[in-house]
């Protein structure tokens, strides 16, 4: 199909906005609070189960992380792939073959989804094994059936995306949240009767119903918003020979998957995949040097409180690397550079603007945090819980800049670079924890993620200059932010001071106050910021 003359016409025509210098923040805002929303409900899950499973909280974890993989995908990974290829075919008014597309992408994720629930089912025991916590076969079985749902989800997402739709996805992701926050809790409340084991796996099985109500949120919006693009209606509707086998050996499809989708769902699942190596090879790295028992109670503090907290600086960066995908691809295959230049520098900004700031200040709570979250049920997380709890929120801060660079990346099509980017990022994770947990213990394999998300974000960022030139900031804001980090250095003092003398104190409090400080802090930190401004002016401006 030859590209529509007035692309305005048709894009309106078809249900995609017209690129606008407020797209990237609108979709970016909407994105977030679904985003915000989603990990709230989700970090306030771990409060009650933190209480309920005690020890077992581990083994919940380490089927969360395989469901965290998954939805990844299905938040991320596929629907920025689906995004990109359709957005760019809709730009060049293709809209025929964007609706073929999303029709065997459609009949693909339903196969998909059932080979690998069957899989997983049955590989469980296996898997189990490998990461010596035979006890969480059920919870891992109980998570398999969400396979069966998140292929589509993500399919209809990328649609939805692709034509800068972003509520129907938010909406799915918060009715997803609650679906299965509150069915988690109530399934373990309900087993716990039984063992702690069985609520962990009922705990687990709230992901399947989560799964099931984004569902239905998504065909219900497909329906109401374009049911031009109904499956069964583009079959009937070409006029291609051997339709089915036409849609199932699509070559845009396969062409989207292996070129795009592949690299993307890598770079999505980089975060997770270093989580998950972190919970499959904490027990047998670490039980040498403190005992079986421990180590599998240091896993519980890992998935009880480190990774959830860790996750809240980086929905931002999510958000905005999903908004990002569509607008930075369309004017990229447009040859837009200066404004694909600006849009490189605008997502950068806001990354770190918003991100820096959040991970401060869980660093300076991180005691009173890991009281609230009873510092993951087990007695070894009063000593372990803070310290690993700040070294898993300063990595966040380079997952932040790993996101945001790997989305530019994908717009731009430089999707080798980001697999390479990936790869040895998570080399780097391997090798890391082989020599630094021996040494370092749980501190070595936090360490490790640090470095291996930091060799991440820098690669990322090399490859996005080869492509677009570009600055973040100059060195008069560099040197704010660095002021910022430094200001908050007296908070840690303060804070292992209260962690020794004044414990007893409600944690909750504790944090309140803490917050307030924070915030005056910060306050303070914008008056020195501009006063330095103000000086470096009147500085270039000597003998002018």
């Amino acid at each position: 199909m030859k590209p529509i003359g007035n692309s305005f016409l048709f894009l309106k025509r078809e249900g995609v906005h017209p690129l606008t210098k407020d797209s990237l923040i609108r979709g970016t805002l909407v994105l977030t609070l679904a985003a915000f929303i989603s990990r709230f409900l989700g970090v306030f899950q771990k409060l009650p189960l933190n209480y309920m499973l005690l020890s077992d909280v581990g083994t919940y974890g380490i089927a969360f992380n395989i469901y965290s993989l998954i939805l990844i995908v299905a938040t991320a990974g596929i629907p920025s792939a689906l995004s990109k290829t359709v957005s760019a075919k809709l730009a060049n008014g293709c809209e025929k073959e964007a609706r073929e597309l999303y029709a065997s992408a459609i009949l693909y994720a339903i196969l998909i989804g059932f080979l690998a629930a069957l899989l997983l089912y049955i590989a469980a025991p296996l898997y189990a094994s490998w990461v010596k916590s035979p006890s969480a076969v059920s919870s891992i079985r109980a998570i398999a059936p969400t396979l069966l749902f998140f292929p589509l989800i993500a399919i209809m997402r990328g649609h939805f995306q692709a034509r800068q739709h972003m509520t129907p996805n938010a909406i799915s992701q918060i009715v997803e949240q609650i679906f299965r926050v509150a069915s988690s809790l109530l399934l373990a409340w309900v087993f716990l009767s039984v063992s702690t084991n069985a609520a962990a796996a009922g705990a687990s099985f709230g992901a399947v119903v989560g799964g099931i109500g984004a569902l239905f949120i998504m065909v219900f919006y497909s329906k109401k918003m374009f049911p031009e693009t109904s499956v069964l209606r583009t079959l009937r509707n070409t006029n291609r020979p051997h339709k089915l086998k036409y849609f199932l050996f699509n070559k845009s499809f396969f062409h989207m998957i292996i070129l795009t989708g592949l690299p993307i769902v890598i770079y999505s699942m980089a975060v997770t995949v270093i989580y998950t190596i972190d919970t499959s090879t904490i027990i047998s790295l670490l039980h040498g040097q403190m005992g079986l028992s421990d180590a599998a109670d240091v896993v519980s503090v890992y998935t009880g409180i480190a990774q959830p907290i860790a996750g809240l600086p980086v929905i931002l960066a999510i958000a905005l690397s999903q908004t990002a995908v569509p607008i930075i691809s369309s004017n990229y295959s447009l040859r837009n550079m200066e404004i694909v230049s600006r849009n490189v520098t605008k997502v950068y900004r806001i990354s770190i603007i918003t991100g820096l700031p959040m991970v401060l200040l869980l660093c300076i709570t991180a005691f009173p945090i890991s009281g609230i979250f009873n510092f993951g049920g087990v007695q070894i997380g009063v000593e372990l819980a803070p310290r690993m709890m700040i070294l898993m929120v300063i990595s966040a801060f380079f997952q932040i800049l790993m996101q945001t660079s790997g989305a530019i990346l994908t717009g731009t099509g430089r999707m080798r670079l980001l697999i390479w980017s990936v790869l040895f990022g998570v080399l780097t994770k391997i090798i890391g924890n082989l020599i630094l947990a021996p040494k370092w213990g749980i501190d070595g394999i936090m360490t490790a993620s640090i470095l291996a998300f930091l060799v991440m974000s820098l690669l990322n960022y090399a490859g996005i200059r080869l492509t677009v030139s570009f600055r973040i900031y100059n060195k008069g804001t560099w040197f704010k932010l660095a002021l910022l980090v430094l200001l908050t250095l007296p908070f840690f003092a303060a804070d292992n001071m209260l962690g020794m003398e004044f414990g007893f104190l409600p944690y909750c409090i504790v944090f309140g106050v803490y917050s307030i400080l924070f915030l005056l802090l910060f306050i303070v930190y914008l008056i020195i910021a501009k006063a330095v401004s103000k000086g470096l002016r009147n500085f270039r401006n000597l003998g002018a």
